[in-house]
Formats: C-alpha cells, sequence, structure tokens
C-alpha cells in the first residue's frame, strides 16, 4: 500500500478526519457567513504553508531522479495556485473552486504515491501534515457546501435554517 493511502487508512487518520468535519460543521452552524467563509481561507492557507515545506523536502531530496522531482513539484505548484485563487463565495464559482482545488490535491497525491520513495517522502511529519490539513479543507468544503444546500431548501421550503439535526457523517463523501 502506499504511504499516502496508509496515513488515509490509519485508525487515527480517520478519527482526525472526523474531528474536522465535526468542527467545521460546528463552525457553520455556530458562525457567520463571512466568519465561516474566513475559517475556510484560514484552512486553504495552512495548507499552503505545509505545500511550501512538502516542496522544500522534494527540492533537496537527492533520492529521487530529476524528472521525477520536477513531475512531483509541478502538482505541488499546481495546488498551490489553486489553493491561492480568490474567496469563491458564489455558489457555481465555489464549487468550481473547490472541484479544482480537491482534482489538484488527488493528483499530487497520486503522483507522490506513484513516483517518490524513500526519504523524501517515507519519513518526516510534513506529509502526514499535508494529508491532515487537506482532510480538514476537505471538511471545510463539504460543510460551506453543506450550509449553502440548507440555506436554500429553507428558503424553498420556508423553515428556518436552525430547524432540525445533521449527522456529521453526511459530509463524507467519499
Amino acid at each position: 500500500m502506499s504511504r499516502i493511502k496508509e496515513l488515509r487508512a490509519s485508525l487515527d487518520q480517520n478519527l482526525d478526519v472526523l474531528e474536522c468535519q465535526a468542527l467545521a460543521l460546528e463552525a457553520q452552524l455556530t458562525q457567520t457567513k463571512d466568519q465561516a467563509l474566513q475559517r475556510l481561507e484560514q484552512c486553504k492557507q495552512q495548507l499552503r504553508d505545509v505545500l511550501a515545506k512538502v516542496l522544500a523536502e522534494v527540492q533537496k531530496s537527492t533520492e529521487v531522479a530529476a524528472y521525477t522531482r520536477s513531475e512531483v513539484q509541478g502538482k505541488i505548484q499546481q495546488l498551490h495556485v489553486q489553493l491561492a485563487g480568490g474567496k469563491a463565495e458564489a455558489g457555481r464559482a465555489f464549487e468550481e473552486q473547490r472541484a479544482k482545488i480537491l482534482r489538484a490535491l488527488s493528483q499530487l497525491e497520486t503522483t507522490a504515491d506513484e513516483k517518490l520513495t524513500g526519504a523524501a517522502y517515507e519519513s518526516g511529519r510534513v506529509w502526514e501534515d499535508l494529508v491532515v490539513l487537506a482532510s480538514s479543507l476537505e471538511a471545510e468544503f463539504e460543510a460551506k457546501r453543506w450550509r449553502k444546500n440548507s440555506a436554500s431548501a429553507g428558503m424553498s421550503s420556508g423553515r428556518s435554517r436552525s430547524g432540525g439535526s445533521v449527522s456529521v457523517t453526511t459530509l463524507r463523501r467519499k
């Protein structure tokens, strides 16, 4: 099993994902729209920060062929560009940004799993941090999507957004 798949499959990681989902949903329920959007932007910034560390680790690795290193660096930079995009508050723009970020993240993970070996990948907390922060960002996106959908459902049915309960597991899309 690949390194990233191992991390995602670990029990601790699964618990972290559930915690991220619960915190993101709680924030969407208790914070204003602007506060929740700020939380999403902070999560994106944290992921950009850890990407810089991942990039530095890949660049200094001598165990990886130059072509492979350049391919992984390209995926990291592609994800960084997507994360640096402006705030997408509108429904369609948000969904497009979300899809681009998650696709770039998936491509990075796949490329890293297929191409990287040795100390540049197997050791170090930086890859674990990447997986945890990626899971946090996914949870924030799903919670924002839930808020948008529940707000529009509440408007169309005349109900208030606060009426009813939500299961955290409804946020998980895998």
